[in-house]
């Protein structure tokens, strides 16, 4: 299991590494302290306008862990996840199975260049790694991973994954991505589009959607077309709107967060 998901959760890191910590002039300590919220969010209402699924008509409600460190310049996504056997999958096969998709979920998740920048009146602007973390735990969690023996079309309902002992770890982490709020950018149903909701409120512009997966050229992502692995700007603007209003309700300022 990867160390990241295991020291994700702490609410009290050692001062070890500090690398945002400042003063102003006025002696005011700024990137200085970390906070952590449990994200529960209609995806659909607050992260994007999806024409094959608009507010108002379809939910899809999320929860995720968003942890900002301003200590150590750090933005961590964290999905706690419960692997439910429904089919009597072998021991060892589950164990695989974990194993397969937490390392193929922190492989995809982690290796954007893209940085959480911060912009604080009083403080300055720093940009934030950001970062994924998978956790199995057995309660508590914010995804219920359901495994059937065979093949699933895999998919997320809300709190709920449906996956099968075929399901491969680009399939898992495609899945993580609904999981943080993100929708498809692919459809089956034709002409259909979806624009990103930013930070700031408004929404980037519509993307249509690829024809049921299929598109492998080079503007192919995580979440239109299968075995794709590229992340854009848009998948972290979820991430950016958490982070901002968690920020203005600790601090008490108006603060701005984007993704650069």
């Amino acid at each position: 299991m990867c160390n990241d998901s295991m020291n994700a959760l702490d609410q009290n890191p050692s001062s070890a590494g500090i690398s945002g910590t400042t003063q102003t002039a006025a002696g005011k300590c700024c990137w200085c302290e970390d906070f952590a919220k449990i994200v529960s969010a209609d995806a659909v209402s607050k992260y994007y306008n999806d024409s094959a699924s608009p507010p108002g008509q379809f939910r899809s409600d999320k929860q995720y862990q968003v942890n900002i460190k301003l200590k150590s310049l750090e933005a961590i996504l964290v999905v706690t996840a419960k692997f439910v056997n429904t089919s009597g999958v072998e021991e060892s096969a589950v164990e695989n199975l974990k194993n397969e998709w937490q390392s193929a979920s922190h492989k995809q998740w982690n290796q954007s260049q893209y940085k959480l920048r911060v912009t604080d009146p009083e403080c300055g602007t720093k940009d934030l790694k950001i970062k994924h973390a998978l956790q199995w735990v057995e309660s508590g969690q914010h995804i219920e991973v359901r495994c059937q023996s065979g093949k699933v079309r895999a998919n997320v309902q809300g709190k709920v994954m449906q996956v099968g002992t075929t399901s491969n770890g680009w399939t898992f982490s495609h899945e993580i991505g609904h999981v943080i709020g993100l929708p498809d950018e692919y459809t089956d149903q034709g002409n259909k589009t979806v624009a990103y909701r930013k930070p700031n409120g408004t929404f980037g512009p519509g993307i249509k959607k690829r024809i049921d997966g299929v598109d492998s050229t080079a503007n192919s992502n995580i979440m239109s077309a299968a075995g794709a692995t590229k992340i854009e700007a848009r998948h972290f603007w979820p991430l950016a709107t958490e982070a901002q209003e968690l920020l203005i309700k600790s601090l008490g300022r108006s603060i701005k967060c984007d993704i650069v």
